[in-house]
């Protein structure tokens, strides 16, 4: 039986370098997170990248590491963006997986 205390759906930059290692760090994200969800009973519906440029789902200054848009029911995330990359300028390079999981684990 599926848990309905989950990460629903993952969407990230398929157009950056490296969009398979992107899709691999948020999914791993998602999965080290998902026995918190459940043990908590929360639900995310999306889980994005967020970058600095118009090719992420999610554009946001380079100093933001993550946010969460909540739901209002204090149980559910509608959306929650996560900076898989440094910025353009330096390069679009992957961030490890730590500072990735640890801005997931803050929201």
């Amino acid at each position: 039986m599926t848990s309905e205390f989950k990460v629903e759906t993952v969407e990230h930059a398929t157009s950056l370098p490296d969009e398979a290692s992107a899709r691999t760090l948020l999914d791993r994200a998602r999965r080290g997170a998902e026995a918190l969800l459940r043990a908590r009973r929360w639900r995310v519906k999306s889980l994005v990248e967020l970058c600095c440029c118009k090719a992420a789902p999610e554009q946001s200054p380079a100093t933001v590491a993550g946010w969460c848009q909540p739901a209002g029911d204090a149980v559910t995330a509608n959306r929650i963006a996560l900076r898989l990359r440094r910025p353009k300028g330096k390069g679009h390079g992957l961030l490890d997986f730590d500072e990735v999981f640890g801005t997931m684990l803050h929201e």
